[in-house]
């Protein structure tokens, strides 16, 4: 069973507002790449390929557990982001461990 865990716990999250969070630029997070199955089968999520909570073929571990980094994409214009506790927490493309 997972722990509950507080946003304040990490210390690699930052605050933007009300309830905006990103991942500090300064930060590099283990990275790994986990296929999901229609991933396999070289799908995608949706018909036109945009669309919101796209699940992307990354991981990233945040605070001892592995979090898939979702994207939300309209427009040719896309923002990634993970959810711990529930809550968005933007990431960047800087963020993540480069995967040979």
């Amino acid at each position: 069973m997972r722990k509950t865990i507080d946003l304040s716990d990490f210390t690699e999250i930052e605050k933007h507002g009300a309830c905006s969070f990103s991942i500090r630029t300064s930060v590099v997070l283990p990275t790994r790449e986990k296929l999901l199955p229609w991933q396999k089968m070289h799908l995608q999520y949706t018909a036109t390929g945009y669309g919101s909570k796209i699940p992307s073929h990354f991981q990233v571990k945040l605070g001892g557990y592995w979090y898939r980094v979702y994207c939300s994409i309209y427009s040719n214009s896309g923002y990634c982001y993970i959810l711990p506790c529930s809550v968005e927490v933007g990431i960047m493309d800087c963020n993540l461990e480069e995967i040979i």
